[in-house]
C-alpha cells in the first residue's frame, strides 16, 4: 500500500500523451509533465498530472502538494487501486524541492489519511496550505507575514533541511536519482514526524550577499536556505538569485514580486537563451513571475555578464505591453 518513486532528474515529459504513453497505468506525474493538471481515464488504466507551471496561471493555481491532498479527498486511493484492490501508484518526479516532497509523501501515505486522528488531519492542512502558499508566491509569502505563519514556515525549513542543504552545496545539480530519492524520503520522514506532534523548527536563514544592481532589480549571492526572503525583505521587488554550481556553471531563481513590477522575465529568459544557444524547453524559463536557468545544465553566463544583458535589453525591466507573450515554462 505504497507509491513506487521514478526520480527522473532534468526530465520533463513534453506532452500529456507522451506521458500516457510512456508510462504504465496507475502513474502520476508531479511537476514533470508539460501539461495542466489533470486526472483522466485510459483504457488501460488511470493517470494523474499534477503540476501548477504549464497552461495555467501560476498565483491562482493550486500547488502541487495542494492539489495532491486534494485529490486524496476526492477518492484517489480507490480510483488509484488496481484490479487487485492494491494501491501502488508509480509516481514520476524530477525535482526533490518542498512542494514536489509534500506532494509525493500525500500521495504515498494516501492510504493512512482515514487513519489520522483530528489534530494529525490538522497539522497536515495547516503545512499543506502554508507550503502551498510559499511555493505559489516564490517562498515569499503576500503581504505581512504574521507569526502564525512565520512559526509554520520555522517549523517546513527543518522539514525539509535536507533538501536546502542538498541544493545549497550544489549537490542538486550533479542530477543524481539515487539521491534525490534519498533527499524526498528525509523529507518524507520529517512530515510523518510533524504529522505525529514531534517536528521541531529551525529560525529561516535569510542571508545574502548583494553582488549587483540594474535598474531596480537586485542580484544577490545565495547564502541562506531563505535568501531570496531576506533580499524581498529589505524591499527589493525584483531578484536575481544566483548560486555557483560545482561543474562551473551558474545556477539562477529569477523573481519578481507581482505583475506590476517592471521586470520581464519572458524577455530575460530570451536574451539568456539567446546568449547561450539553448535548446527549446531546455533553457532558461518558468512563469511571468519566478523562472530559473535549466535544471539539468546551469548556466555559462557569470553574474556580471548577466548584468551586462540586463543594461543591453531595457525591455528586460520595463513594463508589459500589450502584445507580450509568455515565456515556455521550464523551472
Amino acid at each position: 500500500m505504497s507509491a513506487e518513486l521514478v526520480m527522473q532528474p532534468g526530465r520533463q515529459f513534453a506532452s500529456a500523451g507522451d506521458f500516457f504513453s510512456e508510462c504504465p497505468p496507475y502513474s502520476i506525474g508531479i511537476e514533470v509533465v508539460d501539461a495542466p493538471p489533470q486526472v483522466i481515464q485510459q483504457p488501460n488504466g488511470p493517470y494523474a498530472i499534477i503540476d501548477h507551471h504549464s497552461g495555467v496561471v501560476r498565483r491562482v493555481t493550486q500547488a502541487a502538494c495542494e492539489q495532491a491532498w486534494g485529490l486524496v479527498g476526492l477518492g484517489l486511493v480507490d480510483q488509484f487501486s488496481g484490479p487487485d484492490g492494491d494501491y501502488h501508484p508509480t509516481v514520476y518526479a524530477r525535482d526533490p524541492d518542498q512542494d514536489t516532497n509534500l506532494a509525493y509523501h500525500i500521495v504515498n501515505r494516501a492510504w493512512v489519511v482515514p487513519q489520522l486522528t483530528a489534530h494529525e488531519v490538522e497539522r497536515i492542512e495547516e503545512l499543506v496550505h502554508v507550503e502551498g502558499m510559499l511555493d505559489r508566491f516564490g517562498g515569499v509569502p503576500p503581504g505581512r507575514i504574521t507569526p502564525k505563519v512565520r512559526k509554520m514556515m520555522e517549523r517546513i525549513a527543518w522539514i525539509f533541511d535536507a533538501y536546502s542543504d542538498y541544493r545549497s552545496s550544489g549537490e542538486l545539480y550533479r542530477n543524481d536519482p539515487e539521491a534525490h530519492v534519498t533527499i524526498m524520503r528525509e523529507g518524507s520522514r520529517r512530515i510523518r514526524q510533524h504529522v505525529n506532534g514531534h517536528g521541531r523548527s529551525r529560525p529561516l536563514d535569510t542571508r545574502y550577499n548583494t553582488v549587483g544592481q540594474q535598474g531596480g532589480c537586485a542580484l544577490i549571492e545565495r547564502v541562506g536556505a531563505e535568501a531570496l526572503l531576506g533580499a524581498c525583505s529589505d524591499g527589493f521587488l525584483a531578484v536575481i538569485v544566483w548560486q555557483p554550481r560545482a561543474d562551473g556553471n551558474h545556477q539562477y531563481t529569477y523573481y519578481r514580486r507581482s505583475a506590476l513590477v517592471p521586470f520581464r522575465l519572458d524577455e530575460l529568459y530570451a536574451a539568456c537563451n539567446a546568449e547561450e544557444d539553448c535548446p527549446p524547453g531546455r533553457g532558461h524559463g518558468g512563469s511571468d513571475n519566478i523562472g530559473g536557468s535549466p535544471i539539468e545544465l546551469g548556466s555559462t553566463i557569470p553574474p556580471e555578464r548577466l548584468l551586462r544583458i540586463l543594461a543591453q535589453n531595457p525591455r528586460i525591466l520595463a513594463h508589459r505591453t500589450p502584445d507580450a507573450g509568455t515565456a515556455p515554462n521550464s523551472q
